[in-house]
């Protein structure tokens, strides 16, 4: 942003694009070089054409030099590269277009093109068909604004160096698989996953990315690089070099600038070697034999520390599992110890239950024969109730009449004897009247039987 500012004001000030001068043939011709004999062999003709920042910014007249097969731009203010596509300009070998405000990299298929420079401009987006030169074997679009490599992947284009530093990628998918050696510094990859098809690769920059691992790493892939670029990226653990050693001719390495080599210090190459011995050249100073050496003993030493560590581990496991299994035959001892008395309990609950049933039935049992006699003697006694009382239905009518001819009896002995008794009691006055003063009475009274008296009352009630 301080670039854009006014150092004075601190405002923002006004980027004004510098405007630029059309290509003239009287420019051409000052430049010209490399006189040789032209494709008929006939006569000879200028070939090279080299006009670097010159603001030139419309290139239209070139499409008439049909001789051209070197051609510099390069620094120059040019938008507009679709002259390079007249049908005139097939001699073109190399061509240089870098810093420039290109935004469209298409040019029409050059049959001799091979080396191709379109760095530093505004591009953004590659189609399919921006590279279709059948001879393209170098192509240079570093510090543009691509975000996908497409176009270059067609086994067909014989293109082994590509260069696409600093710009916005985020994967290295869509090379060639004819690639020798790539740069992809600057970007922001995180994973090497694109990497697939680069059999043939020998020289890789991947220098100033996000890279953190190499679990993408493809098995088998980049088996013929030689030289490995992996500097400031955001590799933190030593232990993801070991996934380097499946490049099996790798001899330059660079790894300066990740976080583990800032936490090694004064160990980190030996470090590095001890994980990748086969290294000649790490960060782009030799490897010596002394550095190996040392190397070499970190490593036996760690291997016998992780012998050691193993064995332990072993130990410590034979030791667990026996305690595993004690533990395991005391859980089913008392699972079986559980069970056999829950079986006992179960087989006393089930004696029990039949006890209780017995003991239930007999008391059944005894009630129904409780009832059964308590019924039988109430069905007895109800016969004799029965019995009795038609026995008493036909005594009845006897009883009831000696009662009544009693009654009757009875009721005739009170009135006879009322009767009497009242003629006694006449008579009894009379002869006091007659004879008040004779003994004989009152001998008669006094003897008179006592029994006779209350009968005589018995009747008169």
């Amino acid at each position: 942003m301080s670039d854009n500012l006014d150092e004075t004001s601190k405002k923002p000030r006004r980027i004004i694009e510098q405007k630029g001068i059309p290509l003239t043939a009287e420019m051409i011709g000052v430049c010209l070089s490399h006189l040789q004999r032209t494709g008929e062999g006939m006569s000879q003709a200028y070939t090279k054409l080299s006009m670097p920042d010159m603001k030139i910014e419309r290139i239209d007249v070139i499409e008439n030099y049909r001789h051209l097969r070197f051609i510099n731009f390069s620094k120059n203010l040019i938008e507009d590269i679709s002259p390079l596509s007249g049908g005139l300009l097939n001699n073109l070998v190399v061509v240089d277009l870098s810093q420039n405000r290109i935004k469209n990299p298409f040019i029409a298929k050059r049959p001799t093109l091979q080396v191709l420079n379109l760095s530093e401009n505004r591009i953004e987006d590659l189609d399919e068909d921006s590279f279709l030169h059948p001879l393209l074997s170098s192509l240079n679009l570093n510090g543009n604004r691509i975000n996908k490599l497409s176009g270059l992947s067609p086994p067909t284009m014989p293109l082994r160096f590509l260069e696409v530093r600093a710009n916005n990628l985020t994967t290295c998918e869509g090379l060639n698989p004819n690639l020798e050696e790539l740069d992809l510094a600057g970007n922001l990859i995180t994973d090497l996953s694109g990497l697939t098809s680069c059999q043939n690769l020998l020289r890789l920059n991947m220098s100033y990315n996000q890279i953190e691992n190499f679990s993408s790493l493809p098995s088998g892939s980049l088996s013929s690089l030689v030289e490995l670029d992996l500097s400031h990226n955001k590799i933190s653990d030593i232990k993801e070099l070991d996934s380097l050693e499946l490049l099996p001719r790798l001899r330059h390495l660079k790894l300066l600038g990740n976080p583990f080599a800032a936490e090694l210090e004064d160990n980190y190459r030996i470090e590095v070697l001890a994980h990748i011995p086969t290294l000649d050249r790490l960060d782009g100073k030799k490897v010596t034999d002394e550095e190996l050496q040392m190397a070499v003993e970190m490593t036996e030493q760690r291997e016998e520390e992780e012998r050691q560590r193993k064995e332990e581990e072993r130990l410590q496991k034979e030791e667990e599992e026996r305690l595993k299994k004690e533990e395991e035959d005391r859980i089913r001892e008392e699972e079986e110890q559980r069970i056999r008395e829950e079986k006992e309990q179960e087989e006393l609950r089930r004696k029990e239950e039949e006890e209780e049933r017995r003991r239930k039935e007999e008391e059944e049992k005894e009630r129904l024969e409780r009832e059964a006699a308590e019924a039988e003697a109430k069905t007895e006694a109800e016969a004799e109730a029965e019995a009795e009382a038609e026995a008493e239905a036909e005594a009845e009518p006897e009883s009831r009449d000696e009662t009544e001819q009693e009654e009757a009896n009875e009721q005739e002995d009170s009135i006879l004897g009322s009767t009497e008794r009242e003629e006694s009691q006449e008579q009894m006055d009379a002869e006091q009247d007659e004879e008040p003063d004779e003994e004989p009475e009152e001998d008669y009274q006094e003897d008179a039987d006592p029994d006779e008296e209350e009968d005589d009352d018995e009747e008169y009630e």
